[in-house]
């Protein structure tokens, strides 16, 4: 699982943004493009899920974004459409993700469309923002 709640986390590389307080809690940011490195696993469970802790939260007039997840080039899934409010999002992890992660250490994708909070009242924020993420994890089912 990563679980970064403002701790660094060797896992994580480019695509975050530092971790900032939301509500209770911390969270990170993505922009367009962000990867998690995920190490290679010995053996994996016949059956797996990605569960993600997500939010987006969207400016007036902006379409709520859904999340594409993808280990490699694999696709593992695509969320529904996130408010701004934090849930939990699962996706079964497909039986050639699952090879794959058998293989080698890979790298996990998530991919969302950005907004930009200065063009929408927010003046100085230049950052172009995705999903925000508190944590990721890989679970047997």
């Amino acid at each position: 699982m990563s679980d970064w709640h403002g701790k660094p986390d060797p896992a994580a590389v480019p695509g975050f943004f530092n971790a900032e307080r939301m509500g209770v809690g911390m969270a990170r940011w993505t922009s367009h493009l962000a990867v998690i490195a995920i190490p290679h696993v010995a053996t994996v469970a016949s059956s797996v899920a990605l569960t993600a802790r997500l939010a987006a939260v969207r400016p007036p007039g902006v379409q709520p974004p859904s999340v594409r997840v993808e280990l490699e080039d694999l696709l593992i899934g695509v969320t529904p459409p996130l408010g701004p409010e934090f849930r939990e999002v699962t996706l079964p992890v497909p039986p050639d993700v699952l090879a794959r992660l058998t293989t080698r250490a890979s790298r996990l994708s998530i991919r969302t469309p950005t907004f930009v909070p200065a063009d929408h009242g927010t003046p100085g924020d230049t950052r172009h923002l995705g999903v925000t993420i508190d944590w990721v994890r890989l679970d047997a089912r």
